[in-house]
């Protein structure tokens, strides 16, 4: 597909955005609200799965802001090609959240977009994110909500699929996409796992975002019309973003 028919059909499904889900505030940017609300001149801050960018690629001027106001970043990823190519962290490691390269206390904040349905033993993993963190540190992540109904059809298409419509709607190649497991995926499992691995508490989120089907405005439309069914409060927990704010204990070791 072209990038003028591309940007003709996200054009069309923009417009109908405006119309059935005017207040509508795209979950990255409420993920992105919260980091900057955390992150100081004083914050020693770790993203897990930094791949090649820490944030949209069309937000890069955001992403350099958010980075140049912590007091010391670090990415690690377990792709060493999408590594190479971040040019925001300086401070890369190639490695997995099972087995983090850091001393206990390390980080007073630890963020993670869009991996944690990608962690295959999240109760493990999040033990080992728990160790790294400062007493009071916080682990912020953005994750899909499995109860969403979009999130649950998505479970049951067929990988060689799957990667073919990541292609075509993100623009992202196959090595770019990784196994998910949602095992950590809904409220009551991420308090559980947080608890279970000593953090003091999980404040959950339940959000909303744009339409992935920007380039089929037809399937956008339908999409903004559950959006905006979601948007009501008695639907909050099918909505299809988690953001999670996990708090280790001040008084913790």
């Amino acid at each position: 597909m072209t990038m003028s028919m591309r940007d003709y059909l996200e054009g069309i499904s923009f417009k109908l955005q405006k119309i059935i889900t005017p207040d509508l505030r795209p979950v990255y940017l409420l993920f992105e609200d919260v980091i900057r609300e955390i992150v100081s001149n004083e914050t020693a801050w770790l993203d897990l799965g930094c791949g090649h960018k820490l944030l949209a690629p069309w937000r890069k001027k955001e992403e350099i802001q958010l980075v140049e106001n912590a007091g010391f970043v670090a990415g690690i990823d377990p792709n060493f090609d999408s590594l190479s190519q971040h040019a925001t962290i300086h401070n890369r490691a190639q490695a997995t959240v099972a087995n983090l390269p850091f001393r206990d206390s390390t980080f007073d904040v630890v963020t993670a977009n869009m991996v944690v349905e990608h962690l295959s033993k999240p109760e493990d993993q999040f033990r080992e994110i728990y160790r790294i963190l400062k007493p009071g540190g916080m682990f912020v992540f953005l994750t899909p909500n499995s109860k969403n109904p979009l999130v649950s059809l998505a479970r049951l298409i067929p990988d060689s699929v799957k990667l073919r419509l990541v292609n075509l709607i993100e623009g992202r190649s196959e090595s770019d996409v990784y196994p998910t497991y949602y095992h950590v995926n809904k409220r009551d499992d991420i308090r559980r796992i947080a608890s279970d691995s000593g953090f003091e508490k999980a404040d959950v989120t339940m959000s909303v975002t744009s339409p992935e089907f920007l380039i089929i405005p037809p399937l956008a439309f339908l999409e903004l019309l559950c959006i905006r069914i979601l948007m009501m409060r008695p639907f909050a927990s099918y909505r299809s973003n988690i953001i999670a704010i996990c708090r280790k204990s001040a008084g913790s070791s």
